[in-house]
């Protein structure tokens, strides 16, 4: 077992398990992970954007305009980026 796999397997669940103090729900299916406002770029403009970041394999099928809901406010997938340990981050637009 390579050290990556560990990591995905063992350690990303039980991160998200501690600091995971936020569920979404996104196109039906609850996820749970941490909600933040985050610093991205657009087109040369530097702001803000609501993202949530969880497990890669606890979102379900997802695409750029899922639907999105957090604390009964509606969202839209702008973003998806996973980082190629298992995490995946979603960007969002209100």
């Amino acid at each position: 077992m390579t050290f990556r796999s560990t990591f995905n397997d063992t350690l990303d669940p039980l991160i998200v398990g501690v600091l995971g103090d936020d569920t979404v729900t996104v196109d039906g299916t609850s996820v749970s992970g941490v909600w933040r406002e985050s610093f991205v770029e657009v087109n040369g403009v530097e702001t803000t954007a609501p993202t949530f970041t969880s497990l890669t394999s606890s979102f379900p099928a997802m695409s750029h305009g899922s639907a999105v809901v957090y604390d009964s406010a509606n969202y839209t997938i702008v973003g998806i980026e996973p980082n190629e340990t298992g995490m995946t981050m979603i960007v969002l637009q209100s």
